[in-house]
């Protein structure tokens, strides 16, 4: 036993002893207690360990310099090529811990100073004023921006930590994974700390610049009481707007003058389009420098009017500032929906040079496109510069436009202010509304297309068609006969000039748009083959519409009867089908390919005057002479019987021998404009008044008889039932 307990206390020494010199990851120790404390050491990172680095702590400094070289020193023991991979993490941990320290430095800084209250603003100290405001509201945006962006990377580092310290605290042994753990984990925690303690040193300078702001807006409402209203600033005032004035035409003839330099530019060739590229960036320069002295002049406009409202010296003075104030709040709108347009167009702008200059398509020897490149280039920042520039005179100018118009409406009233609300609102909605409106949605060809181009041609779509409309009702009710019927040369003018006025309107609609008649013609060219199959029998039909109108073959009011057995009145021809009344009152539309095609009966193609046969019979034995004349009184007693008594004279034939009658036709003519009767009821007339006819003279009618004949020898008694005997 004694052996055994040796034995055990022996091995339990050798494993508590430090490992040999062979691996020199195991030379480090767990953890490490120095005067300052227990430093953090990537093997052991134990609780809350960033603890130690305490920014209240005084000898913060000393601290931080420990944790850097422990950390040092423990990855200049390993093997060099792990050294190398770990040199990125070091330096992020190093990073954060000098963060820390200035953080430190930051909080015991004093706050922004703030600014003192004014009894009087000249001119200049107002602009100044609003350039402050201006300046320390975007300082406070982008603070806002920093802090959020810090906390979402902080967030993130957190998580970071949390999937990373259960898989940490599972390796007991010191090895190379678990260093490079412990210093993923330092470098996460670490830049979780610097959020930790530069959150509220950051919000702390956000509540002091909220301070400003509301100090400075103070000052900025105070204008119309504080403005300086003497004789020197009106006169200062009116030169300054006068040179203004100038200064406005002058960019104008500028901003003309780059617009005829790019136009003279366009070319096809790689070098002219890259110079037309930068003379368009020229234009832009110059409508930002233009726009911007438009509102520098609006500007100006604003303080006169509060000066001229302030002060009842210059009250006589023919000047109508409220007029001034509608003008500038337009003006405002106006470049301001600008702005957004100009950021765009200058953000493809870089990304188009950075494509030239990344893709390879420029060669070292080219120095005039790298010339133009680099003019581009300088063309981009100079608008960029322009732009910011034009953002603050913009907010200058709204920040103005509110304090005039308090002071409009402390001395005009409540009314005035509903007007001038309602009136600018209106202005910022059209404004949008029409910048959405001229907004590309996609491209036909090279012309893009916008909602306004659509709206357009849909608006000139719908009013060509009710003008035609409209040409061809006028035409027709003109020309309509005195029993309501509408001639068919008529008809035609006024079909032609509706599909006429229909194609002018869309030929109007393409070109309002931008796209060319001749792409027009390529894209029909295209659409030719599936014309030809997909859409062969409209296109037929419409063929066959078109032959209609035109051979006056068929025409509205005339009564038909297809092949197909179909019989009623053409009611209306359009260029894809024809509608037909049935005598049943049912309208049905026929394709027109089937009325040009197949055969057609129409009974009042040419004259209404029609012959028809109405077959009728009598018994054997009935005398001839007085079924001829029943028949003929029949047909006089029909209103719509035509009889000239020479060609067309009403006759009646025999016909035939039946098998019990002997058949008659009455062959009559008839004329459908003397009586009211239907096309389908001509032969129903006849038939009834013949058959009132025979019966008045007595005449038979016979229907089929057929005679028993009894085979003799047939012995009746045997068939008789003897029941019935």
């Amino acid at each position: 036993m004694a052996l055994i307990k040796i034995i055990i206390i022996a091995l339990f020494v050798i494993i508590a002893q430090p490992v040999s010199a062979s691996n020199p990851l195991n030379l480090l120790q767990a953890e490490e207690v120095t005067s300052e404390g227990t430093a953090p050491n990537p093997f052991s990172l134990l609780g809350e360990w960033w603890a130690y680095i305490d920014i209240s702590h005084e000898n913060l400094d000393e601290r931080i310099t420990h944790v850097k070289n422990v950390t040092k020193n423990t990855v200049d023991s390993v093997r060099p090529e792990l050294q190398k991979e770990l040199t990125s993490t070091v330096q992020q941990v190093n990073g954060y811990l000098d963060s820390i320290a200035k953080l430190k430095k930051s909080s015991a800084e004093e706050r922004i100073e703030v600014l003192q209250e004014k009894k009087q603003y000249s001119i200049d100290e107002v602009q100044k004023l609003f350039s402050e405001y201006h300046d320390l509201k975007i300082t406070k945006d982008r603070l806002i921006n920093i802090q959020n962006e810090e906390k979402e990377r902080a967030k993130n580092a957190e998580n970071v930590v949390e999937e990373l310290i259960i898989p940490y605290r599972d390796i007991k042994e010191n090895t190379e994974k678990k260093l490079k753990l412990g210093l993923t984990i330092m470098a996460n925690r670490l830049n979780w700390l610097v959020w930790k303690i530069g959150e509220p040193i950051q919000q702390d300078k956000i509540n002091s610049i909220n301070e400003q702001l509301e100090f400075l807006l103070g000052e900025i409402n105070s204008i119309p009481t504080k403005l300086q209203a003497d004789k020197n600033s009106f006169e200062s005032l009116n030169r300054l707007i006068e040179k203004q004035s100038n200064l406005i035409k002058s960019l104008h003839e500028q901003t003309l003058e780059a617009k005829g330099a790019y136009t003279e530019k366009i070319g096809v060739d790689y070098i002219s389009r890259l110079e037309e590229r930068l003379y368009a960036q020229k234009v832009l320069v110059s409508e930002v420098a233009e726009n911007q002295a438009k509102i520098d002049y609006s500007i100006l406009h604003s303080l006169k009017s509060i000066v001229i409202l302030k002060s009842d010296e210059f009250s006589a003075e023919n000047y109508n500032y409220v007029e001034e104030h509608s003008r500038s709040k337009t003006i405002f709108g106006e470049v301001s929906s600008y702005v957004s347009n100009w950021k765009s167009n200058i953000e493809k702008e870089r990304e188009a040079i950075q494509d030239l200059i990344t893709g390879g398509n420029l060669e070292e020897e080219e120095k005039r496109i790298r010339r133009i490149l680099d003019q581009r280039i300088n063309a981009i920042k100079l608008s960029n510069q322009e732009i910011t520039k034009l953002e603050q005179s913009l907010f200058n100018l709204e920040q103005l436009q509110k304090v005039l118009e308090k002071q409009l409406g402390d001395s005009h009233g409540w009314l005035f202010k509903l007007r001038s609300s309602g009136l600018f609102i209106f202005d910022q909605t059209f404004v949008r509304i029409w910048d959405l409106l001229n907004s590309k949605l996609f491209e036909l060809g090279d012309v893009p297309v916008t909602s306004w181009d659509i709206i357009q041609a849909i608006i000139i779509l719908v009013v060509t068609y009710f003008v035609a409309k409209l040409l061809q009702r006028t035409l027709i009710r003109l020309n309509k006969t005195p029993e309501g019927k509408i001639p068919p040369a008529i008809y035609t003018l006024s079909r032609v000039i509706f599909y006429t006025f229909i194609v002018l309107g869309g030929m109007a609609a393409f070109a309002s748009i931008g796209v060319s008649f001749t792409n027009l013609a390529i894209v029909a060219g295209a659409l030719s083959v599936g014309i030809g199959f997909g859409l062969q029998s409209i296109v037929n039909n419409f063929v066959s519409g078109i032959i209609i109108l035109f051979e006056h073959n068929i025409k509205v009011g005339d009564f038909i009867q297809l092949e197909s057995g179909l019989r009623g009145t053409v009611r209306d021809i359009n260029v894809r089908s024809t509608i037909v009344n049935t005598l049943d009152n049912l309208d049905i539309i026929v394709p027109n390919s089937e009325l040009v095609t197949a055969k057609v009966t129409n009974y009042t193609l040419n004259e209404p005057i029609v012959r028809i046969h109405v077959p009728f019979g009598v018994a054997y034995g009935s005398d001839k002479d007085l079924v001829k004349t029943a028949a003929l009184e029949a047909a006089r007693k029909v209103d719509i019987t035509y009889d000239d008594g020479a060609n067309r004279r009403t006759q009646v034939w025999l016909v035939g021998f039946g098998d019990s009658s002997l058949d008659f036709e009455l062959v009559v003519w008839l004329n459908p404009k003397l009586g009211r009767a239907a096309p389908g009821s001509w032969r129903a007339l006849y038939s009834w008044e013949i058959e009132s006819a025979l019966k008045r003279h007595n005449i038979e009618i016979p229907f089929p008889q057929r005679d028993l004949h009894i085979k003799s020898g047939f012995n009746l008694s045997d068939s008789v039932n003897p029941a019935m005997k």
